[in-house]
């Protein structure tokens, strides 16, 4: 899949077009092949990972990992004028999946926006999915993105650092999320 992408990394026709699944395998590789420009690659990988359907089925998670704590914690500029602060403390964040699924790098800050995910996830047919409550530390928030009309920013973690990790029934209190802007 071909999609044309602005600069601003908002999906409107630009200047650059990025092919969503061979894209990531040729950053991976230059990587590998020594130093790598920080910002090029962090406006690639938001391109890349917004983009694409599904990104674990391009590359691995630990392939991800790599090109993400290359890039250095990034967090996307909304027209706005702000973006998020990389967290100074563990934060909350929410995930919604089925149970065989739930730990993946892709985590939301909203559980409101979790929920969404559970609910479509049901309706593909995944019995049992459920929103998932995690703590991550500030070195496992790799990026913070956020796609146009999905209702909140999307968490990029290194699942390996996620702790206190737990179902949430629609009892518990919504908590606080802990990200700030800046």
């Amino acid at each position: 899949m071909r999609r044309r992408v602005a600069a601003d990394g908002w999906g409107q026709a630009g200047t650059g077009t990025h092919d969503c699944v061979t894209r990531p395998i040729s950053l991976l590789k230059r990587l590998q092949s020594g130093p790598v420009d920080r910002a090029a690659l962090r406006d690639d990988l938001q391109c890349c990972w917004l983009y694409t359907d599904n990104p674990l089925a391009v590359l691995p998670v630990a392939d991800w990992i790599r090109l993400f704590e290359a890039a250095g914690f990034f967090s996307m500029r909304l027209p706005t004028g702000w973006s998020y602060a990389q967290p100074v403390s563990p934060v909350a964040i929410y995930r919604g999946s089925a149970p065989d699924y739930f730990l993946r790098p892709s985590w939301c800050m909203a559980r409101t926006m979790a929920e969404k995910f559970r609910d479509g996830a049901e309706r593909r047919g995944a019995s049992g999915a459920l929103v998932f409550r995690a703590m991550v530390p500030p070195k496992g928030v790799l990026a913070i993105l956020i796609r146009r009309g999905d209702g909140g920013a999307e968490v990029v973690v290194d699942p390996s650092t996620l702790y206190n990790i737990r179902p949430v029934s629609d009892a518990d209190p919504n908590v606080s999320d802990g990200f700030t802007r800046s």
